[in-house]
Parts: C-alpha cells; sequence; structure tokens
C-alpha cells in the first residue's frame, strides 16, 4: 500500500527527534508509521547539520549504498566521510519533502519512493548555493528494533534555476 508523506506527518504521527533513529522499542514488523518517522527523522538529522555519528545511526550498518548522480558511496564509513567534506563545504542544508510513497516488501523491508527539494548553503561565496529538484527511491529496512536507510538512489535530480552545478558536492 502507498501512502504520501507531506512536509507534515500524517495525523496521529509525531515528527521524531533527529537524534536518534526511528525506533520502536517492541518493532518485530516494520509498518508505514516506522517507515514515515525515519524519512522525517533522517532528513531533519540532515537538515540539523547533526554530527556524522548521529547521522550515522539512520544508516544500516551492513549493505549500505547510497547513490546521488555526482558520486555513489557504500558503507557508513565512505558515507561519513562524504557527509563531513559536503557539510564543511554547505554547512546549511535544507530537504522539503513534497511526497513519500511507502511500499511494505516485506516484514522486515519498505521501498520509499521520496520527492523532494534539497538545497545547500555556502552563504560567503557567490556560487555557494545549489538547489536541486529530486526523486529519491529508498530500500530500508527493520533491525534489532530500529528502523534503517539500506539503499538510496537519487534517479532524478534536476537543478533550480541558478544554482550552482551539483557536481561540486563531490
Amino acid at each position: 500500500m502507498a501512502t504520501s508523506l507531506t512536509a507534515t506527518p500524517p495525523a496521529g504521527i509525531a515528527p521524531a527527534t533527529p537524534v536518534a533513529p526511528a525506533a520502536s522499542a517492541a518493532a518485530s514488523v516494520l509498518g508505514e508509521p516506522e517507515v514515515h518517522r525515519l524519512v522525517q527523522a533522517w532528513l531533519e538529522a540532515r537538515d540539523a547539520g547533526l554530527p556524522a555519528q548521529q547521522v550515522l545511526e539512520h544508516l544500516a550498518p551492513l549493505g549500505l549504498v547510497v547513490h546521488f548522480p555526482q558520486v555513489t558511496l557504500r558503507g557508513r564509513d565512505e558515507f561519513r566521510d562524504w557527509y563531513v567534506r559536503t557539510k564543511r563545504r554547505f554547512p546549511q542544508e535544507r530537504h522539503e519533502v513534497e511526497q513519500a510513497e511507502i511500499r511494505l516488501t516485506s516484514p522486515l523491508h519498505a521501498d520509499v519512493s521520496v520527492r523532494l527539494r534539497w538545497q545547500l548553503w555556502r552563504p560567503q561565496e557567490p556560487d555557494g548555493w545549489i538547489g536541486v529538484e529530486a526523486t529519491q527511491h529508498w530500500s530500508v529496512v527493520l533491525r534489532a528494533g530500529a528502523v534503517r536507510l539500506r539503499t538510496l538512489d537519487m534517479d532524478r535530480a534536476q537543478l533550480l534555476p541558478d544554482s550552482a552545478p551539483l557536481d561540486l558536492i563531490r
């Protein structure tokens, strides 16, 4: 079953804190509310510029692959290095979710299609803004009671008018 997620979670689902991964104390079966919380928590953690270790808590420890048009990251170490490098160059980041469709594929797995607007800033530089409208496809897994992002594939990325090139965030 597919559902939509706007910038505000659906009624009855509280926004997740970006500090801890989306988890349920007794979660043994993945459900849409847990996936909604992961979407919110993951993007809020990135937008808040949390330390890399806190952002990594939202990612699967094994089998992680993150594919952006300009780079493919395999494993938490590569993601951490990319995240630290990107935050150093672009300290401000914002994600605006336009829609998230969730398809539960098993009691432990879900596929998520996220349409969003992603912006990064380097306020001190004239070419310091990157804006992208993107579609991302995620594979999400429930392990040890925590919902984690296992794969992320940004398959559509359209630069917004006046944006610097996306390859600046390699």
